[in-house]
């Protein structure tokens, strides 16, 4: 006869202060089972909160720049999951730093601008081949300002990035500066940019069942189940994904309070940033 046992993972909060939504632990009763019977587990449903985030709320991510004339620009990104093609100037409703958050501006810019083009001077995008991030500022507008002196003071030429963004995009500095006018500025990211991978699948890792039975995967615990990513499911959403077909482990009899880990297939920890995770598995005797 097999049994069915729920992980839940904010459920012993008071016991594992440390329980998370993507990673937590759970007293599990084996005492039960019959010391006489061998045991083994399969996963059968998980349910969770989609709110897996690559750019997390315990950090800043933002970038300043002004020009001679005093002007600052400062655009900050917003937590949450972000995916590479949403860092393109075709997709100007999704691109994260496509508006401004602040805006500190004096009438000697307005007036010298066409009002249609004062939030596009400056441009971060997402190049997919080399997987790298870029910051460009395209001055070739400036030429419409007759004045050399007054295109001079338009041009932005230095930029602050904080150190969360500059550590997430692969830029090695946090602070940049350029030649005057009419030098545009292309800044390229030294390294590559970390945790944009599109997620097709993540797992389910623990150590209820015995550790020389691995199924695919890396990382600190043998995998349970593989979950495929719900591309279509909007944050904050919850997802309900049952097993098609159960995959059967020798259950660990000596581990009483099992960890529950969520990963992606890169091995990037799931951070789910809110919501309970729940895991219904099943327990039966090894049929000899």
């Amino acid at each position: 006869m097999s049994s069915q046992i729920l992980s839940v993972s904010n459920l012993e909060n008071t016991l594992y202060e440390n329980n998370k939504p993507g990673a937590f632990r759970n007293e599990i009763d084996l005492t039960l089972l019959d010391p006489a019977l061998e045991y083994e587990v399969a996963l059968i449903n998980v349910t969770y909160v989609k709110s897996h985030f690559n750019f997390t709320e315990d950090k800043e991510y933002w970038l300043e720049y002004a020009n001679g004339a005093g002007v600052k620009r400062k655009k900050i990104i917003e937590p949450g999951y972000y995916e590479p093609h949403d860092f393109t100037p075709e997709r100007i409703g999704n691109n994260p730093f496509a508006e401004p958050l602040t805006r500190n501006e004096d009438q000697y810019y307005v007036n010298a601008m066409h009002p249609d083009s004062i939030w596009d001077d400056c441009t971060v995008s997402f190049d997919p081949a080399q997987y790298k991030f870029k910051i460009e500022f395209r001055e070739s507008r400036l030429l419409a300002v007759r004045n050399k002196s007054q295109r001079a003071d338009l041009q932005f030429r230095t930029l602050k990035l904080s150190d969360d963004l500059a550590e997430k995009m692969g830029f090695n500095a946090t602070t940049y500066e350029w030649p005057d006018y009419p030098n545009d500025a292309v800044i390229h990211a030294d390294t590559k940019a970390i945790n944009f991978q599109p997620i097709n699948y993540f797992y389910l890792q623990s150590n209820i069942m015995k550790a020389s039975h691995q199924f695919g995967g890396k990382g600190q615990w043998q995998v349970l189940g593989i979950i495929p990513w719900d591309t279509r499911a909007r944050v904050g959403e919850r997802i309900n994904y049952t097993v098609e077909k159960k995959i059967w482990f020798p259950l660990e009899r000596g581990n009483s309070s099992p960890h529950f880990l969520f990963n992606t297939e890169q091995d990037n920890n799931l951070l789910f940033e809110f919501g309970t995770t729940w895991c219904t598995l099943e327990i039966r005797p090894v049929l000899t």
